[in-house]
Formats: C-alpha cells, sequence, structure tokens
C-alpha cells in the first residue's frame, strides 16, 4: 500500500492516495512517523495558506473510530505502507502565505468586522486577527470575534495593550500570559497558539516565553519571505502591505 504523508508544515489534514489518514507530523517528537498524530501548527506561525487549526490524527488515531482496537492492531491489518511523496504545502504547492490584519477590537478599526472579515468570507479566504485583548474586554465584542472564527480565521495574540515591549518595558505576565488566558477564555472553540509583537519590537527572552506559554508561531523576525523549511516557527519572517521597513 502507497500513501502520501505530508509534512509538519502542512496547515490542513488531506486525503491519502488510497487510506483516508490525518497528515502526521514525520518523526515529531521521536514517535513513529506513521503512528504519530497530526498536531497542524497555527498557519499564521507557518506563513502558510488558508489559515486554520490542527490536523486530525495519523493511521493511528484510526483505531478510535474502528472497532475500538489499538493502534498496533489497525497498523497489523493495512499491509506494508511506504512513502510516495512529502508535501511541503497542502496541494503540493510550490508557496503559500498568511494575511494577519493586526489590532483587532481596537476603537477605530471596527472595519476590521464590517468590511475586511466579510470580504475576506465572500472570497473563501482565511485571515489571522490579531486582537489587542485589553480593546476586546473593555468593548465585549468577543460575540464578533467568535463569527470570525466559525467563518474559519483565526484570532490571534496581539498582547493586552499594546506596548512596545523594548522601549515601554511591559511586565509579560500581564502582555503575553494574562492575553492569553483572556483570549483562550472567550474563544472556547479555537487554541490560541500565534503571537504578533506590536510594533515588531522584541527579544529572545520574549520569545521564549512565548514557547513556555505554548505558542507554536509568533511574527518575531524581520521584512522578508520565509523559506519552506524555516527552522524557527517562533521567528517567523513577514511583509507588509504599504512597504514599510
Amino acid at each position: 500500500m502507497t500513501v502520501r504523508m505530508c509534512a509538519p508544515r502542512l496547515i490542513a489534514p488531506s486525503i491519502s492516495l488510497l487510506i483516508l489518514m490525518g497528515c502526521g507530523p514525520i518523526g515529531a517528537r521521536g514517535e513513529d512517523p506513521v503512528q504519530a498524530g497530526g498536531a497542524g501548527l497555527s498557519s499564521a506561525g507557518l506563513s502558510g495558506a488558508d489559515n486554520g487549526g490542527g490536523g486530525s490524527g495519523g493511521l493511528g488515531g484510526i483505531a478510535g473510530s474502528g472497532e475500538g482496537g489499538s493502534a498496533g492492531e489497525v497498523l497489523s491489518n493495512v499491509g506494508v505502507i511506504s512513502v510516495e511523496a512529502v508535501s511541503v504545502w497542502r496541494g503540493n504547492a510550490t508557496a503559500a502565505y498568511s494575511i494577519i490584519h493586526d489590532d483587532a477590537c481596537d476603537y477605530p478599526l471596527d472595519s476590521l468586522f464590517t468590511t475586511a472579515e466579510p470580504a475576506l468570507t465572500a472570497r473563501g479566504l482565511h485571515a489571522a486577527f490579531g486582537a489587542i485583548v485589553e480593546r476586546c474586554q473593555e468593548r465585549r465584542v468577543w460575540a464578533r470575534l467568535e463569527v470570525m472564527v466559525a467563518h474559519g480565521h483565526e484570532i490571534v495574540c496581539h498582547s493586552w495593550t499594546h506596548p512596545d515591549f523594548i522601549d515601554d518595558k511591559p511586565d509579560l505576565a500581564v502582555q503575553i500570559d494574562q492575553a492569553t488566558s483572556v483570549l483562550a477564555a472567550n474563544l472556547p472553540d479555537q487554541k490560541v497558539e500565534y503571537f504578533i509583537f506590536p510594533y515588531d519590537s522584541f527579544t529572545q527572552p520574549m520569545i521564549d516565553r512565548l514557547a513556555m506559554a505554548g505558542y507554536t508561531g509568533a511574527r518575531a523576525g524581520i521584512k522578508g519571505v520565509n523559506p519552506a523549511n524555516f527552522p524557527d516557527p517562533l521567528r517567523g519572517d513577514f511583509d507588509v502591505y504599504n512597504g514599510e521597513n
């Protein structure tokens, strides 16, 4: 039996050639690449196409949907499996991208709710919206953010109050930890896993703190394009629409 496997950077699960399975990360965390379930990193963190959530389980995950057998029992019945190819991006595309809108929930930017999100949704496009979490809390716009999530968009953390993380020397327990927990509590239908540093201002210890908080990706690089095999999703490069340096 020959199947097509998906690389860890693939955003969403796909259908294999001959059997239904999720795209599992190959050799992730020392696991058997066949039995490992698909984790699916945040699309924004990967600068990947079609922002979305995690993947479904790998071959081992089929056991739960069958007769309740173990992953090993299922694997023993599928015959010889070989990997035909590894797709870097979904659909074997040559490149992928993410769209991110900053400053969601801020007072002057209700156009993100009324114009940007409906325009994207009407075209079948998905984006990430970076939430200034204190503003979301003050304005009680959680229902509007939930509509975005329901339409397939991703709400990412853009800190608690949008300070400059270097010049203002903010309390990281508030700007990262509190912002993350409040965002997660109010958006139970998605996992908060991508962070945008305000003003693109950061240090390595701040990135390390994101990793400890469970983030899988961050906009914390320089202006430019990420190669397909970029090594650290927490140090993602980016481009901006108006040509800023």
